[in-house]
């Protein structure tokens, strides 16, 4: 199975946004980049350069490897804490509750 880095990252990066309540506007600007640049970065249509990366995890204070890590899981399990975990790395918190 295929890996592809740039998909990852422009999900990564859109959940991140959207967790700063920030527009594609404001990410790109951000990021020195165009509107649609970072839109086709969000859609994993562009391959990023390692620059950019770089830069993305500066302004968002996640590492090079948080930004790029989200492969495939091995489990339902592996997969919800592997969401969980880029949430709360993006800035979201998570509050679990047990339903009835």
């Amino acid at each position: 199975m295929s890996i592809d880095l740039n998909k990852i990252f422009g999900r990564v990066m859109k959940t991140w946004r959207i967790g700063r309540e920030l527009s594609q506007v404001q990410a790109a600007d951000l990021l020195k980049m165009s509107q649609a640049g970072y839109s086709k970065l969000e859609a994993g249509q562009v391959d990023t350069a390692l620059s950019t990366v770089a830069k993305a995890s500066e302004i968002t204070g996640l590492s090079l490897g948080a930004l790029l890590a989200e492969g495939p899981a091995s489990s339902p399990e592996q997969s919800i804490a592997e969401a969980l975990s880029t949430l709360i790395k993006a800035g979201f918190t998570v509050t679990l509750a047990k339903r009835d």
